[in-house]
């Protein structure tokens, strides 16, 4: 497809070369007096034509080419930030549905006094405005199936927010009595595991993501690599081996954070926090 292409560009530059030495030669003989050729003339003007067409066109292609790459790069940026806001949410929510096991664990119609959830589930934004942005066309598929699936875990979660606010709120005003409400939240817990897990996916999917993101924003210059060598649409030889070296270390540093994260949170709910 390029090389078709900068044979149109060629055969265009010919054209126009030749159409302008013509002209130039007409002006020549019918205004000039000089003792050079026509042949000399023709051949002048053709070239000079010629190169000037050529040079032009290459300008605005290094322009173009310059200014996708600058965007490329600050929507890498960019997508660094919303992949950790993504994992951040994601982390909650697995925090969120660990925290309505640890509630209702062995609770039924037979407790002694209910119990009730006032947590809800967070819906994990989409930004397509950022993938639109990029030049490497596998990490595009990849985004949008990440997408994909987490439009999909947003509309779980809006569905089980909904079913929980709905069933606490029958029970406070009484429309429902203490045993169909136990008997709601027990009917829940395969959903919120089954959530659960798939918080788990989508966290090691935007892991990887932000590794080859990382991967990208290391991997650029020299004038973007000499244009990404004409944009290369794949990943790298290079590039796939730093991928799960980087993704073990983001894994290791989201670890870590999620630690002292649950310390924190542990030692306030203790009144231990200092």
């Amino acid at each position: 497809m390029k090389v078709r292409k900068f044979i149109e560009i060629l055969l265009v530059a010919i054209i126009f070369g030749f159409i302008a030495s013509a002209a130039f030669l007409l002006f020549t003989e019918l205004f000039s007096t000089t003792g050079i050729s026509a042949r000399e003339s023709f051949y002048g003007a053709f070239m000079g034509a010629f190169f000037a067409f050529i040079f032009v066109r290459i300008s605005e292609a290094l322009t173009k080419f310059y200014d996708r790459m600058a965007k490329n790069q600050s929507a890498l940026v960019k997508l660094q930030f919303y992949l950790n806001d993504c994992l951040s949410l994601l982390g909650d929510n697995v925090y969120t549905i660990d925290n309505y096991f640890n509630i209702f664990s062995n609770y039924g119609s037979d407790a002694p006094e209910p119990k009730l959830f006032g947590n809800e589930l967070h819906q994990i934004p989409i930004d397509n405005n950022l993938v639109v942005s990029l030049t490497n066309i596998e990490f595009i598929n990849d985004l949008y199936v990440i997408n994909t699936e987490l439009r999909k875990l947003n509309d779980s979660v809006n569905s089980m927010n909904r079913m929980l606010e709905q069933t606490t709120r029958a029970f406070i005003e009484k429309h429902i009595d203490h045993k169909t409400y136990a008997a709601n939240i027990e009917h829940y817990k395969p959903n919120m595991d089954t959530l659960r897990k798939f918080m788990y996916a989508g966290k090691k999917d935007i892991t990887k993501a932000l590794a080859v993101d990382l991967v990208l924003l290391r991997d650029e210059n020299f004038l973007s690599r000499a244009i990404r060598f004409f944009m290369p649409t794949k990943y790298t030889n290079s590039q796939r081996e730093q991928i799960p070296i980087e993704t073990k270390r983001v894994e290791e540093e989201i670890e870590i954070y999620s630690r002292k994260r649950r310390e924190r949170i542990d030692a306030v709910e203790e009144d231990n926090y200092s």
